[in-house]
């Protein structure tokens, strides 16, 4: 690019130019005409210059180089015409229909390059998105878990062999990366809530009691960390709040062309007030799991999270996805 004075410069004496246009005679504008074409095939070598230097680096710089050439062909053949050395001739439409055709492919090379640094900035945002919400993961649970499975190491060492696998099942989903534009299996989902409902059953007991409902053909592929972080919250939040416990109820149906999760407990509810706050997304109070998985149903077109609660009695938190053909690891990696 020119340097911003000299391009200040140019641009103020091509208004001045063209001022000249609109109010001078016609005889006067041609006796100006052929200097002001010499300025302008100076300003477009330079440009042309400029353009063989960028050529070398890239294949966008071949065709501005292109377009200038041609420009600067136009350029000449109007000054020689203008100064009476040469007729006019059918060379002036070829070099226009030249750099309209250099500019057309450099332009869709620019669209190209332009879709693809914002595909390269939308992923950054959803492995830092990802990054965060691995982050949730609290170290205190971890810490409690490593605590169980050492006491039952002397105690029921099978019973400390399985949790290890829990939280080792665990472990693996809430850390997945192989997965395909942030999407995984449900199934995928499904198994590492399901460690995470173990550990918690090791932990509390007949304070957690979980029942499963989930039917045939529901497997499809579900935003990364979407399942678990409400299953956690309905526990943490909802449940473990209750002095008695309480149970929790996963269920899983097929209907038509979506997938629908609920879970359900009978934790101690959220107040109306807030739960208002959490279906507008404004409500620091509730955590960023919810906001999170709102956020990214928000770009699946079709999907769906729905909160129903009552204080005292429990929640139902439902998913409506679209069914997506289970895409496997191999497929990820293509």
């Amino acid at each position: 690019m020119l340097p911003l004075r000299i391009a200040r410069l140019v641009s103020l004496l091509y208004g001045i130019y063209l001022a000249m246009i609109m109010v001078l005679p016609i005889h006067v504008y041609y006796k100006i005409h052929a200097a002001v074409m010499v300025c302008n095939t100076v300003v477009l070598l330079a440009l042309l210059s400029r353009a063989v230097r960028y050529y070398l680096r890239n294949a966008e710089g071949l065709l501005l180089f292109a377009a200038l050439l041609s420009i600067n062909l136009y350029s000449l053949d109007a000054i020689l015409f203008s100064l009476g050395i040469k007729e006019n001739s059918g060379f002036v439409q070829v070099f226009i229909l030249l750099f309209t055709v250099v500019m057309i492919a450099y332009l869709g090379l620019e669209y190209r390059g332009t879709v693809e640094r914002l595909r390269c900035s939308m992923k950054q945002a959803q492995d830092a998105e990802m990054a965060f919400l691995r982050a949730q993961i609290k170290p205190h649970f971890l810490y409690n878990t490593l605590s169980v499975i050492a006491v039952q190491t002397t105690q029921e060492p099978q019973k400390a062999r399985n949790l290890l696998y829990d939280l080792t099942d665990y472990l693996r989903g809430s850390f997945h990366f192989e997965t395909h534009e942030g999407m995984v299996p449900l199934s995928e989902e499904l198994h590492t809530v399901k460690a995470y409902l173990s550990i918690e059953q090791a932990r509390f007991g007949d304070l957690l009691q979980v029942e499963y409902d989930i039917g045939e053909g529901v497997d499809t592929m579900v935003p990364l960390l979407s399942l678990q972080p409400i299953v956690e919250n309905s526990v943490r939040h909802g449940i473990f709040k209750r002095a008695e416990g309480g149970w929790l109820l996963l269920q899983i149906r097929r209907e038509n062309d979506y997938v629908v999760i609920r879970v359900e407990d009978n934790g101690v509810g959220i107040p109306k007030e807030q739960l208002s706050g959490i279906r507008r997304g404004d409500n620091p109070g509730a955590g960023v799991g919810l906001k999170n998985i709102r956020g990214r149903l928000g770009s699946y077109l079709g999907a769906r999270l729905d909160i129903e609660s009552t204080e005292g009695i429990g929640t139902v938190v439902t998913l409506l996805i679209p069914y997506r053909e289970v895409l496997h690891e191999s497929d990820f990696s293509g």
